[in-house]
């Protein structure tokens, strides 16, 4: 939830309305709204925390799935004070066409690399854009 939190608290310092989902609720971790044109964007959020490795974030099988155009991801990765947090600001088909599969003893696990998406670093202007014009 740390992770959500930040990201609820930047979205805030731009002058928008960010939602906090409970939970429980699949997909959806923050609902944003613009109160200027009434457009609204759907957040999911990965975080990995301080002592964790931020090559790569883990995801779910569902996360590859095809999503509305206003459905974004932002991957965060935590560090510690004074540094500031990394956020990854990435639309739903960027994480789609990211998404790598990795079977390992029996196990499945879903993940997106840090090398793959280091262009869309603060890339908060990508909410912005859609939250002001569509």
């Amino acid at each position: 939830m740390i992770g959500a939190f930040q990201v609820a608290a930047e979205l805030a310092s731009m002058g928008f309305v960010p939602l906090l989902t409970s939970r429980n609720t699949k997909a959806a971790d923050i609902v944003v709204f613009s109160e200027r044109t009434s457009q609204n964007v759907v957040i999911q959020v990965k975080t990995v925390g301080i002592r964790t490795s931020d090559t790569f974030w883990l995801l779910s099988e569902g996360d590859g799935s095809r999503k509305p155009e206003n459905f974004f991801y932002v991957l965060v990765k935590l560090h510690q004070k004074p540094r500031p947090n990394d956020f990854y600001i990435l639309p739903a088909r960027i994480i789609q066409r990211s998404m790598k599969r990795t079977q390992r003893r029996g196990s499945v696990w879903f993940q997106v690399y840090r090398k793959g998406i280091v262009s869309f670093k603060d890339r908060w202007d990508l909410i912005e854009y859609r939250l002001q014009f569509w």
